[in-house]
């Protein structure tokens, strides 16, 4: 992805996805890799019929934009911080993260995945981290 204008642009990512196998409470999602820096909570945003597959998936640059508020598989109004946030076996979500990136020349900005935290039905805290491969570049669009 090229830079857009602003010294440290600020990226939505939405192309991590939960299915709950278990009755859950995810107590923390953080973004794996390199010269990128988290920007607040992640969201989980539901799909409009519970538990329904998300084919949907993408990111863009700057202010979170109409095209996934207005996606129809998703419940937009369900959002809700990813920490804390409880389950039930069989529940979906879209994982949305904010990151801002900082490439230096000849160096890009890597987000290579999205690690969540959470206890399930034996009371023990476990981790799983969805791969992603997205490349932020210095050179502007």
């Amino acid at each position: 992805m090229c830079r857009v204008e602003g010294a440290r642009p600020v990226y939505n990512v939405f192309d991590a996805r939960l299915r709950a196998h278990e009755d859950l409470a995810l107590t923390s999602a953080e973004v794996v890799g390199e010269r990128v820096e988290q920007v607040g909570a992640v969201l989980t945003v539901p799909p409009v019929e519970r538990g329904g597959d998300i084919i949907y998936g993408g990111s863009s640059a700057g202010r979170l934009g109409a095209s996934l508020r207005d996606a129809a598989q998703l419940d937009w109004r369900g959002r809700a911080d990813a920490p804390g946030h409880r389950y039930v076996a069989g529940d979906t979500a879209l994982l949305l993260a904010r990151v801002r990136v900082d490439p230096g020349p000849g160096r890009p900005a890597t987000l290579t995945g999205l690690t969540v935290s959470f206890v399930g039905v034996t009371g023990q805290e476990r981790t799983a981290t969805t791969s992603l491969d997205l490349t932020f570049s210095d050179r502007p669009c």
